[in-house]
């Protein structure tokens, strides 16, 4: 015969072992440049019984230095199912985006005989490598012209410049002068400097 308690052994409970799940805003990896400010976007998460959840993140990242970091964020629901995630932020060095060539005093011209001492000023300033190569350009690419320098159309003076900027003139007329940095981001600056008489 049945019993009183056939009916409820039949029932079947089920049991919310599911997690939530977490959506992270702006994607599970991201660059950032180094000595910039890092501001992480967050996550959000969803559980199919609670609805939204809160999400508890933790990791730091030093934009100070270059380097892979961890942000992990957790969620829990109200039956302590737990999902947790992460997100990767590669510090990256800041590139340069511009170089300026100016003459010592602003000069735009050297007498034949005489040194004119280059600067670069460079873009951004706390770009992460800031050593910079120098090339003469002329279309007299030889020792009489620009030694170890680099071919440049309607250029017809010549001059050798050191690694630290300073020009020495070989012949007068017009030459290229080309600063350009090392940091692989294919920047360069250049200016027009005549060698007079």
């Amino acid at each position: 015969a049945d019993t009183e308690t056939d009916g409820y052994l039949a029932k079947t409970i089920t049991v919310d072992t599911t997690a939530p799940v977490i959506t992270v805003t702006g994607g599970t990896s991201v660059s950032v440049d180094a000595g910039s400010v890092y501001t992480d976007a967050g996550a959000t998460a969803n559980d199919a019984r609670d609805g939204a959840v809160s999400v508890s993140s933790s990791g730091a990242v030093n934009t100070s230095a270059l380097g892979d970091y961890t942000v992990s964020y957790t969620a829990t629901d109200a039956l302590g199912n737990t999902a947790t995630t992460n997100r990767t932020v590669h510090v990256i060095p800041m590139l340069v985006s511009g170089i300026t060539v100016s003459g010592a005093g602003g000069a735009t011209s050297v007498a034949f005989g005489n040194t004119l001492q280059m600067s670069a000023a460079i873009l951004p300033a706390n770009a992460t490598n800031q050593s910079i190569g120098w090339i003469i350009g002329c279309d007299n690419v030889s020792q009489w012209g620009c030694p170890s320098g680099e071919f440049a159309s309607n250029f017809d003076g010549g001059a050798s410049i050191s690694t630290t900027g300073l020009i020495a003139p070989i012949d007068t007329g017009t030459i290229r002068v080309r600063a350009f940095a090392n940091d692989g981001s294919g920047i360069s600056g250049t200016i027009t400097i005549t060698v007079t008489n």
